[in-house]
């Protein structure tokens, strides 16, 4: 038997060498990264026999387990990465690497399926940007309105006041005698309808 226990899985433990292929790697990457998350090999040290019975019949404590601020997609990737048998495991290195990019990038992971909450909560800081430019183009919109319409009832408001202005300055002049003589006499002198109004 070659390797080191604590990295070894379940097969190769056993001496089943025929089934050994690219997910015999899969599982030592797995241990590697559940040591970096917990600190701790996912094999109890022992000696040789306890360390082979562990590896193939006791099932790995989760990370997440043993430190509760352990992100729940880097367990799922470890755990399936360290999956007994060898169908559960990552099909390639490149698949459990793939996982961790997206995770590291803030995606969904294959080994851990993502509730509804969370997809809302990625989308939502992924389109922040759009959302932020969205916002301030209605709050700007609403504002030009707004702006419009105080014009325009400011405007109205002069215009009743420039009539009011002139209704109480006709009634002002009516009321003068002097005003309709002096507008009859340049009725009669300036107007170019002079034939027609007398």
């Amino acid at each position: 038997m070659m390797g080191t226990l604590a990295y070894m899985p379940p097969e190769q433990a056993e001496g089943k060498i025929d089934l050994m292929d690219a997910r015999t790697d899969i599982y030592s990457l797995g241990a590697i990264l559940y040591e970096i998350l917990v600190n701790d090999a996912p094999i109890p040290r022992g000696r040789m026999e306890q360390m082979i019975d562990y590896i193939v019949n006791e099932p790995i404590k989760p990370p997440i387990e043993i430190d509760s601020s352990t992100s729940h997609q880097l367990n799922a990737i470890a755990m399936k990465a360290l999956s007994k048998r060898r169908e559960d495991r990552f099909a390639s290195a490149l698949d459990l690497a793939q996982d961790v990019e997206d995770y590291l990038a803030g995606e969904p992971v294959s080994a851990c399926p993502e509730p509804w909450y969370d997809q809302a909560r990625r989308r939502a800081r992924r389109q922040q940007k759009q959302i932020a430019g969205t916002v301030a183009a209605i709050v700007f919109l609403v504002l030009v309105q707004f702006a419009w319409s105080l014009r325009s009832e400011n405007q109205q408001m002069a215009a009743v006041e420039r009539a009011r202005f002139d209704v109480a300055t006709f009634k002002q002049l009516a009321d003068e005698p002097h005003y309709f003589a002096a507008t009859s006499n340049r009725l009669d002198k300036n107007t170019p309808y002079q034939a027609s109004v007398r």
